[in-house]
């Protein structure tokens, strides 16, 4: 909307009488159509909303997936663990058994040190299993939402290097974690 208004004052030196004009008026512009901006502006929102709740149903699929996947991991983690103490304890004993016949006579050196670095290489595997099942049960807590700082600060303290004197103890509170006692 828009206004206007003149004034005007002309003489004539003619001699006629002098003519004064005056107007006032206003301009109104009402758009008939503007275009569809109304339209299109609710139309985007709409779809904005449809792909923020595709984008949440999207999420939390990947949610139940992943938490899946973390409970077969540990419990797969949980029978190689199992699989890994049955091969510590055959190779402790083949150690011992081709120890004792290197004794009398029976087995070489050679012998004694294989078994000797197939048992460090079970109990390696062991550990590493160990670290990776305490691992997996923070991912698995993590996804789950339950992991606390506390949790954090427990398996921090398991996975640092132990002191010589504290090698039993903290095996024992690594395997306790792995198996979520």
């Amino acid at each position: 909307m828009s206004r206007c208004s003149s004034y005007g004052y002309p003489s004539t030196i003619t001699g006629k009488a002098d003519v004064q004009n005056t107007s006032v008026g206003i301009n109104v512009s009402v758009p008939l159509y503007a275009g569809g901006a109304t339209t299109a502006k609710v139309s985007e929102a709409r779809y904005q909303l449809q792909a923020a709740e595709q984008a949440l149903r999207d999420s939390r699929e990947q949610a139940r997936l992943d938490a899946r996947v973390q409970v077969r991991t540990v419990e797969r983690g949980q029978s190689l663990i199992g699989a890994l103490r049955e091969a510590v304890k055959s190779g402790s004993a083949f150690l011992e058994a081709a120890e004792e016949s290197y004794k009398v006579g029976l087995k070489s050196l050679l012998e004694v040190l294989t078994a000797r670095s197939n048992y460090f290489s079970a109990r390696r595997n062991l550990v590493e299993a160990l670290h990776n099942q305490v691992v997996n049960r923070l991912k698995l807590e993590a996804t789950a939402g339950d992991l606390q700082a506390d949790d954090l600060q427990t398996y921090d303290r398991l996975l640092t290097v132990p002191e010589a004197q504290n090698v039993t103890q903290d095996n024992a509170l690594v395997e306790n974690a792995a198996q979520g006692s």
